[in-house]
């Protein structure tokens, strides 16, 4: 087109200085719903195999124990399954999604994997896993196919996600294809990614209690029953609040989580300090061969509870700390 053509107040089309990942994205999009399907699958399997178990004269079927892992695998099925259809239609909200989950997914793996390699050879030791005197050389194989795997699972899937939607010629490919902004770009994706977190957390704190397991360290004693099922209908409300303040850019939800964080990280320290751990492992519904297994497999000691405390706080209160920079202008 002539530029004398070009209607005056319109601006002319500008070229492209991003390279067009919509391949990329189709391919990403079709590995996440195998991802998806094969978590899917894994789900309707426990679910058949405790059933045939119990059919066949095993031991009774608990679909509470199983819940958790149930929603796991269905919601991370069901989520992967979902993102990739976003993918490969270009959208903005599934980019902007996977990364959100797969950040936390893949810190979660450097400090999980190193973790599982101290705690694996403890567990065949103790003879917590796999048959009693097996030789050290296989014992040890066991140890490093499990570390692989969980490498892979852990690090290196959401690792490639990271790398590949993190790039800013998929970014742009998104915006490219579909320009109008979505709700996910109502806030940036640091903030996103804890508001989504809060979120799910809240749904989970309604589903807690149905798992039979309901028991919460608190300040040095144990709830369950009733009033852990209170405990956690209210903290679903506050976290579903925090979810929202955060989506928002509110520093009152930072704030909140910030005292969450310390309050928790205190209440666990008292508790662990002043209650016998198999205590709450009975009130969880573990039998007593599987609170032995864990307490030979020295799970159950003072330091290590709060060293396990001390783990997963550091890290996030740092992230909090960095994060609070998206605030400053909304405080």
């Amino acid at each position: 087109m002539n530029p004398a053509e070009i209607p005056q107040g319109t601006a002319a089309p500008q070229p492209s200085d991003h390279r067009d990942r919509r391949a990329g994205l189709i391919t990403f999009g079709i590995l996440e719903i195998l991802l998806g399907a094969l978590a899917l699958l894994l789900c309707a399997l426990m679910v058949f195999g405790q059933r045939m178990l119990a059919a066949n004269g095993g031991a009774p079927a608990n679909m509470n124990m199983m819940l958790p892992a149930i929603a796991v695998y269905g919601g991370a099925g069901a989520a992967f399954v979902g993102l990739g259809i976003g993918s490969i239609l270009c959208r903005r909200w599934a980019r902007a999604l996977l990364l959100v989950w797969a950040w936390p997914w893949m810190c979660m793996g450097f400090i999980g994997v190193p973790l599982m390699a101290w705690l694996l050879p403890r567990m065949l030791a103790s003879g917590g896993a796999g048959p009693q005197g097996m030789p050290t050389g296989a014992l040890m194989m066991i140890v490093v196919i499990q570390i692989v795997v969980m490498s892979v699972l852990m690090i290196l899937i959401p690792g490639a996600i990271v790398w590949f939607y993190g790039n800013r010629h998929t970014k742009a490919t998104c915006e490219a294809r579909d320009p109008n902004p979505g709700w996910t770009d109502a806030c940036p994706l640091p903030v996103l990614g804890v508001s989504c977190l809060t979120t799910l957390s809240a749904a989970w704190m309604l589903v807690f209690p149905f798992t039979g397991m309901a028991v919460f360290p608190l300040f040095g004693a144990l709830v369950s029953g009733v009033p852990a099922i209170v405990l956690a209908l209210a903290f679903a409300g506050l976290l579903l609040w925090i979810g929202r303040a955060w989506y928002r850019v509110r520093v009152a939800g930072w704030r909140a989580v910030v005292a969450l964080l310390a309050l928790g990280a205190l209440s666990n320290v008292i508790t662990f300090t002043r209650v016998d751990m198999a205590e709450m492992y009975q009130k969880m519904g573990y039998g007593q061969e599987m609170i032995d297994m864990i307490r030979k497999q020295g799970l159950m000691n003072e330091g290590f509870m709060i060293w396990a405390t001390a783990i997963w706080i550091v890290p996030t209160l740092a992230y909090l700390i960095w994060v609070k920079r998206y605030f400053r202008s909304a405080a």
